[in-house]
């Protein structure tokens, strides 16, 4: 729990309380506690390049059988979010889907309220399913009490069915309460609806703030990703 809220500000301190842990749970003999804190661990260093997907999707499938003997449902729902990142470094956005409904389903089962999409909302916009079917899907999970981060996704969602006005409408104050909760990593996807909307010096302010702050947490992966999308823009 040390390591996840850590996460939203530090990815590495986090990766560092999560490796602790794991060796605790390793020399107290807990092969399943080390297996899942492990894994916790290698999916919050490959935020930072310092693990491979190819060794947290190891971790990863090694942890199940244990978690499942032991019918941990709390250990499996980490597991699958890491697997569901796995499927994500590889493109396959549907794959993504899938294992956050898997998450889904061991948290529910571990007691946990599930609110928001759980993530869900990315690969839905980002993934095959057509927009508006998307977008159905999006409001369906969402539930009385929007997720900031929900609702920047469901704003791109808009802008993809040429809902312009209505994209920066749901966004913006999204952008504005993400930030307020400490949960912003940037405006980066107010940069996907400038970008959809056709404003690319808009989009390229945006995304360029948005790397900036990735990189001062330290969020390599991702930053990866949108300090490509930001030299094309320029270019």
């Amino acid at each position: 729990e040390l390591a996840a809220s850590l996460q939203m500000s530090d990815v590495v301190s986090a990766g560092v309380v999560a490796e602790t842990a794991a060796d605790r749970a390793e020399s107290e003999g807990d092969a399943a506690g080390a297996a899942l804190t492990r894994t916790v661990a290698a999916h919050m260093r490959l935020e930072t390049g310092e693990c491979s997907v190819d060794d947290l999707e190891r971790l990863a499938r090694a942890a199940l059988p244990l978690l499942e003997a032991g019918g941990d449902d709390e250990g499996l729902a980490h597991v699958w979010q890491a697997l569901g990142w796995v499927a994500n470094m590889h493109s396959r956005l549907q794959g993504w889907a899938d294992a956050i409904e898997q998450a889904r389903i061991h948290a529910l089962r571990a007691g946990h309220p599930i609110t928001g999409s759980w993530m869900m909302s990315v690969p839905l916009t980002m993934g095959p399913m057509p927009a508006g079917e998307a977008l159905a899907k999006l409001d369906a999970l969402m539930g009385d009490a929007p997720h900031p981060g929900d609702l920047q996704m469901r704003g791109v969602l808009l802008a993809m069915l040429g809902r312009i006005d209505e994209a920066w409408a749901v966004a913006g104050p999204a952008d504005e309460q993400a930030r307020e909760l400490g949960l912003d990593s940037g405006p980066t996807w107010l940069g996907e609806i400038a970008l959809i909307a056709g404003d690319l010096q808009a989009a390229a302010t945006y995304i360029r703030v948005g790397c900036e702050e990735m990189e001062r947490t330290g969020t390599t992966a991702a930053l990866s990703t949108y300090v490509a999308q930001l030299g094309r823009l320029v270019c």
